[in-house]
């Protein structure tokens, strides 16, 4: 794994980085690739030389870029890297729209959370579905030693 150039309080973006770029497909989408729009292209320029390089690589185009949308991610504070993964996505996202290209985002990332709410009153009793997409799942961790995977199950019962 090659390292990324810290420009003045970026660990948060290098972490969130690290994690997209260990993904093959991503990687290989964005290499094989052509565009003709400036936003994915400054991407493809940046994974293109992060899967070249034998050195850390800034991650300059991208900070700008994530900027553009969202100024707090400029300059030099501290940030929180799931959510310039959000930011970063909706860009892609809505560039390969308008692009008219495949979302490899929904092929590689997305979860469809169904949620049901069940009515209460005896009358009713109604159960109203819905099914967001979703391209994170978060799960709330409790504050205990020696937990797995297998510990965050979500009950099948927690809408009656």
């Amino acid at each position: 794994m090659i390292g990324l150039q810290n420009l003045g309080n970026t660990c948060y973006l290098n972490s969130a980085l690290q994690l997209i770029l260990t993904n093959k497909d991503f990687i290989e989408y964005f290499t094989r690739t052509d565009f003709s729009e400036d936003n994915l292209n400054k991407i493809k320029s940046f994974v293109s030389a992060y899967q070249k390089s034998n050195n850390s690589i800034a991650p300059s185009d991208i900070v700008n870029l994530v900027s553009k949308r969202k100024k707090i991610f400029g300059g030099s504070r501290q940030n929180d890297s799931p959510e310039v993964i959000i930011f970063l996505f909706d860009i892609i996202e809505e560039t390969l729209k308008k692009q008219k290209k495949e979302n490899i985002l929904d092929n590689l990332y997305k979860i469809d959370v169904e949620s049901i709410i069940k009515c209460k009153a005896m009358t009713c009793l109604t159960l109203s579905k819905s099914i967001e997409k979703n391209y994170f799942l978060i799960l709330d961790i409790p504050n205990q030693d020696n937990l797995e995977l297998d510990d965050f199950k979500p009950s099948l019962n927690s809408y009656a």
